[in-house]
């Protein structure tokens, strides 16, 4: 019967996306989490990746859960910085490597020493500047089809990972 009840609140959590979001992305003040970073231009690439990461079971956070009149740049500087945030994954794209706001993201992550795990869409670079200091870290190529998802489950912290919702 307990196994049976799980099997259903796993169903209603995947047929219902707002409460999956909500449970996998928030989850708790206490949760630990993945930071993502992106330019809005690439979100039919970007939120395939994201519900993959869910379905797996990882907290992550980007500021689609932010309200109309709040001060998201102060939003977004408080995640970064939140000693929860144990990973800053990076969507690096044309688009992104045009966007201020991308780069201020980046630049904080740097100052405080974040991992940071960059997926390429494509060749674009941000500039010697930030390129210098992002190529401390191994970058993902999402052309790399073969090995793409596994090589990123494997690249964010085990703690920002509830457990296998696919189990």
């Amino acid at each position: 019967m307990r196994m049976h009840t799980g099997m259903q609140i796993k169903q209603f959590l995947l047929s219902d996306q707002k409460m999956f979001d909500y449970i996998v992305m928030y989850g708790g003040e206490d949760s630990v989490f993945n930071f993502v970073s992106y330019s809005h231009s690439d979100v039919e690439k970007v939120f395939p990746i994201l519900r993959k990461l869910q379905l797996a079971g990882y907290r992550i956070w980007y500021d689609e859960g932010i309200y109309g009149g709040e001060n998201w740049r102060k939003i977004l500087a408080s995640k970064i910085r939140d000693e929860k945030c144990k990973d800053f994954l990076l969507f690096s794209s044309e688009n992104s490597t045009k966007s201020k706001h991308v780069r201020a993201e980046i630049n904080l992550a740097l100052d405080l020493d974040k991992k940071i795990t960059t997926v390429r869409f494509d060749d674009a670079r941000f500039g010697s500047d930030l390129e210098m200091y992002l190529s401390l870290y191994q970058h993902l190529l999402i052309s790399d089809k073969s090995y793409f998802d596994e090589k990123l489950l494997k690249s964010l912290d085990i703690r920002t990972r509830i457990k296998n919702l696919n189990t």
